[in-house]
C-alpha cells in the first residue's frame, strides 16, 4: 500500500496548541480532557509534525523523528496514556480511509479498517463518522480504543443529517455535537445528542460549520 510520511509531534508534559496538517497555525480545534489534535488538511501530501517539549533549540521546536502512517493523513489527538490516533483519507479511489493508532515509544501501529472522515475523542473512545460521496451515505462508529470494540452510534438519527462535516464531544457530559453543512451552500446546522442518542437541540448556522469549541 501507498503511504505517506507523517512526521510527529510528541508532547511531554505541555500542551501543544493545535495547527492545521498544511501549516497553518491558527488554532481551530479545542484542547480538552489532555487530547492535543491536529486538524484536517485537504492536501494528500500534507504532514503533521510535533516535538518532545525537551527537543526545543534556539527556542524552536524540531523534528525528532517520523513514522510511515497510511496515505493523507487528516488528524491527531494524543489519549492520556501518550499513544497518537490519526486518521487518513485515503486517495478517494482504490485506498480507503482508516483509523491508526500509534505506540510512540515502539512506533508500532495498529490499523483499524473503518471508513474514517473525521473523529473525536472521549474516555479512550474515538467517535468517528464517514460520508461516502459516491453513495451520498453517512456511516457513525465508536472505537473503544482499548478492545477496539466498534459500535454503530446514531443509526436512527443519520436520516437528520444532510452531510456530516464535523464531530465533537462535549468533555464534561459526553455529550455528542454533529456539524451538518447540508449542501455547503446554504446555511448549515449544529446538532447536539446527549450520549445515550437523544437530541438536545438543533442550531442553525452559516454555511459549512465544520468545528464546535467548548469554552471553560
Amino acid at each position: 500500500m501507498k503511504k505517506r510520511i507523517l512526521s510527529l509531534v510528541l508532547a511531554t508534559c505541555m500542551v501543544i496548541p493545535t495547527v492545521a496538517c498544511t501549516g497553518n497555525t491558527e488554532p481551530t480545534t479545542s484542547q480538552v480532557s489532555g487530547n492535543v489534535a491536529v486538524d484536517e488538511a485537504p492536501d494528500m501530501d500534507a504532514t503533521a509534525a510535533a516535538v518532545e517539549s525537551g527537543e526545543i533549540v534556539d527556542g524552536k521546536f524540531v523534528e525528532t523523528r517520523k513514522i510511515t502512517v497510511p496515505i493523507n493523513p487528516s488528524r491527531i489527538m494524543a489519549l492520556a496514556d501518550g499513544r497518537l490516533v490519526v486518521n487518513s483519507l485515503g486517495n478517494y479511489a482504490d485506498q480507503p480511509s482508516v483509523l491508526s493508532i500509534i505506540d510512540p515509544s515502539t512506533d508500532q501501529i495498529q490499523t483499524i479498517n473503518i471508513p474514517v472522515s473525521g473523529f473525536d475523542i472521549y474516555n479512550n473512545a474515538a467517535y468517528t463518522y464517514s460520508y461516502d460521496w459516491s453513495t451520498f451515505q453517512h456511516s457513525m462508529i465508536k472505537v473503544d480504543l482499548n478492545t477496539l470494540t466498534q459500535t454503530p452510534i446514531l443509526q436512527d438519527k443519520i436520516a437528520l443529517f444532510g452531510s456530516i462535516y464535523g464531530i465533537a464531544i462535549n468533555p464534561v457530559n459526553g455529550d455528542i455535537y454533529i456539524c451538518d453543512a447540508q449542501n455547503y451552500q446554504s446555511n448549515g446546522d449544529v446538532y447536539c445528542f446527549s450520549s445515550n442518542g437523544q437530541q438536545r437541540f438543533k442550531q442553525e448556522t452559516t454555511v459549512g460549520p465544520n468545528k464546535v469549541v467548548f469554552v471553560r
